[in-house]
């Protein structure tokens, strides 16, 4: 993640995100643009944080208040400032988050006609968790420190080929801590034997998980040009088949 020094963006700064970062610098009370509206899409996600919801891209007295409630969650300075330290509470970069693929990881035959579960284990730092739901406030205390459980809990969900680099297709977005997605493989996804899941976090994450409930997912990027997929992935270790 590239940041910008703190007081390096006068107040009232436009910022329009159009780098592999969603979040290229600080921002602050008076900012304006589409980082701002991204940051307010990703913390309506919880009505404790963000009640208003409001996605104007302004940043304005709304969403200071709901960054120092964020700050307050992880034990942050309260300054209401979405710096370096709050984005990655947010949206982590420097958290060792490892996720293995369970299934399908090679030699499955998934049918159409049938629904099929995703799962995988997910580590974070030293804490794995395996079939757990981990959202905000709800984490287990005992066993997991507020830090080293990522804001915006979503991983990315997608289906590649070996024999075509160019195809994509977003399955869907899945809770990190559920470690299971039920999917049922659509009519127009072609038979093949070379079929692998990639799952990963970070890179466009919030944009396909936002497109996926605008009704936009499939084979179709919604995301802007030149974001990276994923910055921390897994993928199935061997093809599986898809079958009529």
């Amino acid at each position: 993640m590239v940041l910008l020094p703190l007081g390096a963006l006068a107040q009232g700064t436009i910022i329009d995100s159009g780098s592999a970062d969603p979040f290229p610098g600080i921002l602050k009370f008076g900012d304006s643009g589409n980082a701002v509206k991204e940051l307010q899409l990703i913390l309506k996600n919880d009505t404790v944080i963000y009640p208003e919801g409001i996605t104007s891209g302004y940043y304005g007295s709304l969403t200071v208040a709901a960054i120092k409630r964020l700050q307050r969650r992880y034990g942050l300075s309260e300054t209401g400032v979405f710096d370096e330290a709050t984005q990655e509470a947010l949206f982590p970069t420097k958290t060792r988050i490892d996720i293995d693929i369970f299934a399908p990881n090679g030699n499955e035959a998934w049918d159409k006609s049938q629904a099929h579960d995703i799962t995988w284990e997910v580590t974070i730092g030293p804490v794995v968790i395996e079939g757990r739901t981990i959202v905000g406030e709800t984490a287990s205390t005992d066993t997991i420190r507020p830090l080293t459980v990522p804001f915006f809990p979503y991983a990315s969900i997608d289906l590649i080929r070996d024999s075509d680099p160019r195809f994509r297709y977003h399955i869907g977005s899945a809770n990190l801590y559920t470690a299971k997605y039920t999917w049922r493989i659509p009519a127009d996804i072609p038979t093949g034997t070379d079929y692998r899941v990639e799952m990963g976090i970070g890179g466009n994450v919030p944009c396909l998980y936002r497109a996926e409930r605008e009704g936009k997912a499939g084979f179709t990027a919604p995301c802007p040009a030149g974001l990276p997929y994923y910055s921390q992935s897994d993928t199935s270790d061997a093809p599986f088949k898809i079958e009529a």
